[in-house]
């Protein structure tokens, strides 16, 4: 089981362009490419995203709108989430940006960002994970030295395969995993703050 899975249903169905519900309705759309994410992303642009996730998105809970909008995302839409066994109760919030689409989800005391891109080959998730190592001193989990409480809960929660796709740096924790829908591929980030005081 992946970390987030209805987060992860929910940014298929956006990034696929499937109704599924106001936020969808509301996507951004740029005429030079069908829309937001309609067309494949590029590694560069999946990680370029991901940079803005750690320079936006802060442990507590905290996020920078403002730098967001700055940044050049553009809002999609926004769903109030019940809690469920996995997640507590929480704001999703939508964006988008080129190719990326950017999802914001907070619960007053946390906040964690995901991005997807469309791809054309799902080995392109091992490039993501390799950019984001290099972009934001990233270390493949089972290499980083400490954060060992969170990766132990981890594999706890989701079995001894949780740490494959993971990646974690002094300031953030990243899980870049691809996955497909029929012929669709998608390349999947979700980046949680590490609290550093």
């Amino acid at each position: 089981m992946r970390p987030f899975p209805v987060l992860t249903t929910a940014l298929c169905l956006f990034a696929l362009a499937i109704p599924a519900g106001e936020a969808v309705a509301q996507a951004p759309k740029t005429s030079e490419q069908g829309g937001i994410g309609s067309q494949p992303a590029s590694v560069a642009e999946i990680v370029a995203a991901t940079e803005d996730c750690v320079k936006f998105v802060k442990h507590h809970g905290q996020i920078d709108n403002d730098g967001l909008k700055k940044a050049g995302w553009q809002f999609g839409g926004k769903e109030d989430v019940k809690a469920g066994t996995v997640m507590p109760a929480n704001t999703m919030v939508f964006l988008g940006k080129g190719n990326v689409i950017m999802i914001l989800r907070q619960t007053g005391l946390a906040a964690t960002c995901q991005t997807v891109g469309r791809v054309a080959d799902l080995a392109l998730a091992a490039d993501v994970r390799s950019g984001i190592a290099a972009a934001l001193g990233a270390k493949p989990a089972k290499d980083y030295k400490g954060d060992d409480a969170f990766k132990a809960s981890m594999v706890a929660r989701t079995g001894p395969k949780a740490l494959d796709d993971m990646l974690i740096s002094d300031v953030a924790r990243f899980t870049v995993a691809g996955s497909a829908k029929g012929e669709t591929m998608i390349v999947s980030m979700i980046m949680v703050p590490r609290i550093l005081d």
